[in-house]
């Protein structure tokens, strides 16, 4: 299977740890907009989490007109990056099913559901190895290991 993925440069490091996949990247930039935590919008700290990260594309651009490959070293894991990577279904079904949990990152959580439902959809005698993908959304992914430590160090 062959998947397109744009999202965050902290998602892709993330998902490309999976060994049995081959991947091919594009530079990081600055290029394909950002990400905003749902918790930062709408809040007093979305301004200045903007503002931080147009001063980032500033100095990005500055140096990628002349370093181009450097310049990836200034860029805010926030920022969007295009890949591809091709997988097969025993290393999908694994990837699917850990990025899935709810201790996970929402926004990986959402492109390893996306994967599931994908191959389900398009190959329908697959979707049983997927049975065990978790499609909730939680609201706090790691407030329940969060509630459990504490009550542990309180015992």
């Amino acid at each position: 299977f062959t998947f397109e993925i744009v999202a965050d440069f902290g998602i892709y490091r993330d998902l490309q740890r999976h060994r049995t996949l081959t991947q091919e990247r594009q530079l990081l930039t600055c290029d394909l907009g950002y990400y905003i935590p749902e918790e930062i919008l709408n809040t007093e700290m979305e301004g200045p989490y903007r503002e931080a990260m147009e001063r980032a594309k500033e100095a990005y651009d500055a140096i990628a007109l002349d370093l181009p490959e450097e310049a990836q070293y200034i860029v805010p894991m926030a920022y969007n990056i295009h890949w591809y990577f091709h997988i097969n279904l025993r290393a999908l079904q694994w990837m699917c099913e850990l990025r899935s949990s709810p201790a996970g990152h929402p926004m990986y959580r959402y492109v390893a559901q996306e994967m599931a439902n994908q191959v389900s959809t398009a190959f329908p005698e697959f979707k049983r190895f997927f049975r065990f993908v978790d499609y909730e959304g939680y609201s706090f992914g790691r407030l329940g290991q969060e509630i459990r430590k504490e009550e542990k160090m309180q015992r």
